[in-house]
């Protein structure tokens, strides 16, 4: 019985034995599987390290770009507004300048209807000296025709005397 019961113990032993054995196997398979697999998740790891890093690169790059296109931007902006006022000040010149030559046609008027009057004037002045200038002349021939012949007498009288 004794014996019956070691070869028992035994066969169990050896079937534990056997089971263990298989679940070492095993255990040494997944052990190989997870080293593969450690060693792909690794490979792929380092992939995606590399095509962080790239991508880190191109943001960077992109930053600087950005900052580059921010800082052109600025300057058109500056150069907007600076248009803008300048576009104001003439503008405003444009006004003042307006005015002004509103001012002056209107003096222009003025100064026009100021000469034309007195161009009139002047026209009716040198009309009237014209005038008197003729009565003067007519008199004048009436002088000289009365010298004339006060002359005349006076040389009869003369040639009388003698």
């Amino acid at each position: 019985d004794r014996n019956k019961d070691l070869q028992d113990k035994v066969i169990d032993l050896e079937k534990e034995r056997n089971t263990l054995l298989k679940q070492y196997e095993i255990l040494e398979k997944k052990e190989e599987n997870y080293k593969v697999d450690n060693e792909k998740i690794h490979s792929l790891y380092e992939e995606q390290l590399l095509k962080l890093k790239s991508i880190q690169e191109e943001l960077e790059t992109s930053k600087e770009e950005v900052l580059d296109k921010q800082a052109v931007i600025e300057s058109a902006e500056f150069a907007f507004n600076n248009a803008q006022q300048d576009i104001a000040d003439l503008e405003e010149e444009k006004n003042t300048l307006s005015t002004k030559c509103e001012f002056l046609e209107n003096r222009c008027k003025d100064v026009e209807q100021e000469a034309s009057k007195k161009i009139i004037a002047n026209e009716e002045y040198v009309q009237s000296l014209k005038k008197e200038l003729d009565v003067k002349h007519e008199k004048m021939i009436e002088f000289e025709e009365q010298v004339k012949q006060l002359y005349e007498e006076v040389s009869a009288f003369d040639e009388a005397k003698k």
